[in-house]
C-alpha cells in the first residue's frame, strides 16, 4: 500500500511544481 501513497505523492508534487512554473511564467493568470 505505501507503494500506491508513494506514487500519489510524487505525481503530486511533479504537477505541483509544474503549476508553479507555469505560474510563474504567466503571472497575469494570477
Amino acid at each position: 500500500m505505501m507503494t500506491v501513497f508513494t506514487t500519489l505523492g510524487v505525481i503530486l508534487g511533479l504537477v505541483g511544481i509544474g503549476y508553479m512554473i507555469y505560474s510563474l511564467s504567466r503571472p497575469e493568470k494570477f
